[in-house]
Parts: C-alpha cells; structure tokens; sequence
C-alpha cells in the first residue's frame, strides 16, 4: 500500500529513470535489498590519484546517483518547474 502511494507521486521522467535504475539493481525488492541499493555506499580501488579518490570516497548516497545515473547519462540540469514555479524553463 505504501509502495502504491509513493509511486503516485513520482512523476518527473528523472525520478522514474532513477528509480527504475536503482531498483534494477537491487538483489530482490525486499526493504533491506531496496534500503541497501539507495543508500549507494561502494567501496571504490584506489587509484593512486589524490584528487580523484578524495571524489570517490565521498561519491555515495544522493551523490553517486545523481553523477552516475543521472549526468552520466546525458541529463542536463534545469530548475524543476514543481518546486519553483516562478522559473520558465
């Protein structure tokens, strides 16, 4: 019942894209499999690159999602209409 009230509310194409590639991730769609996925810790290798594992050790949670899933991806960054109105894309 939960899981149908917040699928209501996604609607952006973002979310959906988000949702969808995180959740094809996930070992099964249980809340500890599903919890494990958002949260986005990974243990990066070292590469030897101070500057480029300083990134990586803070690419987790919201972070990791939005540069892999998102500008990764081609997504280009615009205000969202639903949180500020006042903006004309």
């Amino acid at each position: 019942e939960n899981a149908q009230k917040v699928a209501q509310e996604v609607r952006c194409p973002v979310c959906v894209h988000l949702l969808r590639s995180l959740l094809s991730r996930a070992r099964s769609y249980s809340e500890d499999d599903i919890a494990d996925v958002l949260e986005g810790n990974t243990d990066y290798e070292r590469t030897g690159d101070a500057v480029e594992d300083q990134m990586l050790k803070h690419k987790k949670g919201c972070n990791k999602h939005f540069k892999d899933d998102l500008v990764a991806e081609g997504f280009m960054l615009r205000p969202c209409k639903e949180v500020a109105p006042e903006i004309k894309n």
